[in-house]
């Protein structure tokens, strides 16, 4: 049973006094079925961004151009200054980061900078022919395709033929250098001249769909709150779903599955609570500042302190519907501590596991979905993520947990292991 204590807390003059209910304990559950198909939640762009140069390394002929381009992130870089970092001895690079060689061979280093950052490619000039393939590095999801471009300088004759080192176990390359990935592996796209078959270019490609750890904060130990932003009665039974399952998620098979990502630590997850809090209620599809504002105020009508190593929940009490996400998280300031908050809109869910009504078992799923990816990325994809901007549970389908005895709807998650979402 959940053992529940209702007061008021009044947060000052001409403000409204809040009813506010703390819960703890955890509650029997039900049987399972398999797991089902997911609905979509958001996938935000990611705001980090490197600034990086493509190709980073290249080979060209004395006295030919090559096209290069700046990326930050994912996408094309503004404001570039262009330099070459030998000065006019190692040629000149114009500001559309076409490079022209100087007349005698060596090694350059041409250099971009944007967005308070500096990145540095290699150039290696030769005298007769050479080729360069863009993108340089390179990287394909399994089975994914990539074009690349191979431009060839020193030949009158341009035309190329492409294979790959591993032959078909790597997958295929087209007539036009379009590549077909293989699964997950290390492979190399090979160029070769028509005219000078001793003339070619070898790139490596990252064939993977994993998670990448960029360093940013992670939290293995959090205490999860929930703010519920209504009174009890308009969530009916997700209340109780969310309760038991945020009090019985530690030491779960797939509480486990996040201690891959943790760097070393074990996840420990304990539920603070419940808290009731009308005044916080927000519906639509809010962003950070709303989330993070909404969730420092509850905190202040409770009395309570933010605290970095938590994760905050924060649901909302109207009933959403349509394509748009279902949850997000956000790391951002209450007080000036950074804190992880997450909103969780309701939902309805009609698949899942066990006897749950659809609105419970659709907030599980969400809450576990928004846990996993609070804790290991708590800062929007600085954390664990992939380049393409998903985090763990991005793309994954609905697993049956069990914890207790009782069956849960929950989310499955990306292992590297596995190279593919598990529930246990």
């Amino acid at each position: 049973m959940i053992d529940r204590k209702t007061f008021k807390i009044t947060r000052g003059p001409g403000l409204v006094a809040l009813a506010v209910t703390l819960a703890c304990g955890g509650g029997p559950g039900a049987s399972s079925p398999g797991p089902r198909a997911t609905p979509t939640l958001e996938a935000a762009a990611p705001p980090w961004a490197t600034l990086s140069i493509d190709p980073a390394e290249a080979d060209v002929s004395v006295g030919a151009a090559l096209p290069m381009r700046a990326l930050l992130g994912l996408g094309a870089a503004s404001d570039v200054a262009w330099s070459v970092a030998e000065g006019e001895g190692g040629g000149h690079v114009d500001a559309s980061g076409t490079y022209a060689s100087p007349g005698v061979p060596g090694t350059v280093h041409v250099t971009a900078t944007a967005a308070s950052q500096v990145a540095t490619a290699a150039i290696h000039v030769k005298a007769g022919g050479a080729i360069a393939l863009i993108p340089n590095p390179a990287r394909a999801k399994p089975h994914g395709t990539l074009a690349f471009q191979a431009v060839v300088t020193g030949l009158a004759d341009t035309g190329v033929t492409w294979s790959l080192v591993e032959g078909a176990a790597a997958g295929t390359v087209s007539e036009a250098g379009v590549y077909t990935a293989g699964p997950f592996g290390r492979y190399h796209v090979v160029a070769t001249s028509v005219a000078d078959p001793t003339v070619r270019a070898v790139v490596e490609v990252e064939v993977s769909d994993d998670l990448q750890d960029f360093g940013g904060s992670v939290l293995d130990s959090p205490t999860v709150h929930a703010i519920w932003g209504g009174d009890p009665a308009q969530f009916g039974d997700a209340v109780d779903a969310v309760e038991r399952f945020l009090g019985g998620i530690d030491g779960s098979p797939w509480a486990a599955l996040l201690g891959a990502y943790l760097r070393g630590s074990a996840p420990h997850v304990t539920f603070g609570g419940s808290a009731f809090v009308p005044g916080s209620a927000l519906g639509g599809q809010p962003g950070a500042p709303e989330v993070l504002a909404a969730v420092c105020d509850a905190l202040d009508a409770l009395g309570v302190a933010p605290r970095s190593e938590d994760v905050y929940l924060l649901f909302s009490p109207v009933l959403e519907s349509g394509t748009a996400y279902w949850g997000t998280h956000w790391w951002g300031p209450c007080h000036g501590v950074p804190i992880s908050a997450a909103w969780i809109a309701r939902r309805s869910l009609a698949d899942g596991c066990g006897s749950a009504s659809p609105e419970a078992r659709a907030a599980t799923f969400v809450v576990s979905h928004e846990l996993a990816e609070a804790m290991t990325d708590p800062d929007y994809f600085r954390g664990w993520a992939t380049r393409d901007g998903r985090e763990i549970a991005d793309g994954c389908a609905q697993a049956c947990v069990t914890l207790g005895g009782a069956a849960f709807t929950a989310t499955a998650l990306w292992s590297n292991t596995v190279h593919g979402c598990t529930g246990r």
